[in-house]
């Protein structure tokens, strides 16, 4: 068995082979270089409150993969670039254990828990979120099966260290990502179960002579069984979950049929193509002789987690361990129905394949459109690093990061691709005061699942400030940008043809023809170049 769990880290390990000279990440830029801030200055400019570690306060981001990192890059003696590569092979590691030990608590056997190992980490998902990029997201979904397997060893055990080890986890998912509220609903699939089990008990008791007569059992297990799918059903087309996969980029057809097919292919780009062998891993679990609090657990995590799925982009980071369970069952519920063991080792070696195939196309396809740093980027970087002094304006929030990454130089806009209206590199920036923040508490019945925080900070749009500042002549910018942000070099990407972009659109900028006009370029390269605008304010 442990040379089979060392053979699978191995796989994984080649599968994340790096395929681009330097890390890659929208976000990922962003987040390197808040790690090399806390480095540097040996804690996080943005802490202001201990709400800030988990990104519940204003102008904060969840920083446990940044402390972790910036740890990791001091005692291995690597630069930050070299850390995250070791920081990925860590969580490969961790997911790999995590998926065999909640499969072994579901069923004591090696095999099954190897599949269901296998098809965890070598999920698309899985695989393109720590292929060389800062894990956030993906330290959170290594951390969703450990997660439930404490659940399940609380349930049987009843002990406070079953209970600390549950929320020990919790508290690192949630330093992790805010995708860590989906958790609530495991704790109501939970909560549901224990009621439900109890009722049962309380049935068999109270009328033994008609719920435990045969007769009765097999109509009871099917019209349970029946009812699932059909609430599953329903709330996938009457919740409102297929209208929110009217569009996509891989759907074909129209009506239903477009918005099914859009659902088809977003769980497949997470899960992978084994996907819709997910109800016959349901079948397997509910056919199980003995039924105990797991089972029907795992199926009630599975129904609560449904609505959710309107999320879209962030649903594949917390339902690839459920799916890899289901469809680990389901291929071995086949597995353990045939006789011949070539057979069965020509499914099992068929199921990885296909796994491990559409990760490689799935990757293939989002390396065409996730950034990475590139060479000219770099050299871009270094240039600024060793050049320059004051605050680098940039005419795409991609570039910009990048070349943070590589200079820790003041960028706008804050964010990187993301052009956010507050980020913490405000404070690491020194762009604001801290002890003139204007920061106000939401009421309850405001807040949303898209709300990033209980608080409010007033008076801080630093998105519309760079739009301010691009949409002028430099003239006409107000003095108050200057004043703050203090630009003094201009970093344009040439395929923006004098403009700016930002949400997918190229803007007209005043600002950048008037800079090309009165002032000084002092770097060039193929994609990008620098200008110098300290004089122009």
């Amino acid at each position: 068995m442990y040379a089979l769990l060392l053979f699978l880290l191995g796989l994984n390990l080649i599968a994340r082979y790096p395929r681009t000279p330097h890390e890659l990440g929208f976000d990922g830029f962003v987040y390197h270089g808040m790690t090399v801030s806390i480095i540097q200055n040996g804690y996080a400019e943005w802490i202001l409150n201990p709400f800030s570690y988990f990104g519940l306060y204003p102008l904060s981001h969840p920083s446990g993969s940044f402390f972790f990192l910036g740890d990791l890059a001091q005692l291995s003696g690597t630069p930050v670039e070299g850390a995250i590569l070791l920081f990925d092979m860590s969580l490969v590691a961790l997911g790999l254990l995590g998926s065999f030990l909640l499969s072994m608590e579901i069923r004591r056997d090696e095999g099954l828990g190897l599949l269901v190992a296998a098809l965890f980490t070598l999920s698309p998902r899985f695989v393109s979120g720590l292929l060389w990029e800062i894990p956030t997201r993906t330290l959170f979904s290594a951390l969703v099966p450990l997660l439930i397997w404490f659940l399940l060893r609380l349930h049987l055990t009843r002990d406070r260290r079953s209970l600390g080890f549950v929320l020990l986890v919790l508290t690192v998912m949630m330093s992790a990502h805010r995708l860590t509220v989906l958790m609530a609903a495991v704790f109501i699939a939970f909560i549901l179960t224990e009621i439900v089990i109890v009722g049962i008990r309380t049935l068999r008791i109270r009328y033994a002579s008609l719920v435990l007569r045969a007769p009765f059992r097999r109509i009871a297990n099917l019209a349970v069984l029946v009812g699932f799918f059909v609430l599953s059903v329903s709330l996938i087309t009457i919740g409102g979950i297929l209208g929110s996969y009217g569009t996509g980029q891989a759907g074909f057809g129209s009506g239903v049929v477009r918005e099914l097919s859009n659902l088809g292919v977003s769980l497949a780009r997470s899960a992978g193509f084994l996907i819709p062998i997910v109800p016959l891993g349901v079948v397997a679990v509910y056919r199980e002789r003995i039924k105990e609090f797991k089972e029907p657990f795992l199926l009630m995590i599975l129904l609560v987690l449904l609505p959710t799925l309107t999320l879209r982009q962030y649903t594949g980071y917390y339902i690839i361990p459920l799916t890899a369970l289901f469809i680990g069952l389901g291929i071995w519920w086949i597995v353990e129905k045939l006789n011949r063991r070539t057979t069965k080792i020509a499914i099992v070696a068929a199921a990885l394949a296909v796994t491990l195939g559409s990760a490689n196309y799935v990757m293939a396809f989002d390396l065409q459109s996730e950034p990475f740093l590139d060479d000219g980027s770099y050299v871009h970087g270094l240039y600024v690093l060793w050049n320059t002094h004051g605050t680098v304006v940039g005419n795409d929030g991609t570039m910009a990061s990048e070349i943070y990454l590589v200079s820790g130089h003041p960028y706008l806009p804050v964010g990187g691709a993301t052009t956010s209206f507050q980020s913490p590199e405000l404070l690491i920036f020194g762009f604001v005061n801290k002890s003139a923040l204007e920061i106000v508490q939401i009421s309850v019945s405001d807040l949303t699942l898209e709300s990033d925080s209980p608080f409010l900070l007033e008076g801080v749009q630093a998105e519309a400030d760079w739009a301010a500042l691009l949409d002028h002549l430099p003239q006409n910018v107000p003095g108050r940008i200057w004043q703050t942000y203090s630009p003094q070099y201009l970093a344009e990407n040439k395929q923006a043809a004098g403009g700016y972009f930002a949400y997918g659109r190229t803007y007209p900028s005043p600002f950048i023809a008037s800079v090309h006009a009165r002032s000084y370029k002092i770097f060039d390269s193929d994609g990008g170049s620098l200008w110098y605008i300290g004089g122009l304010g």
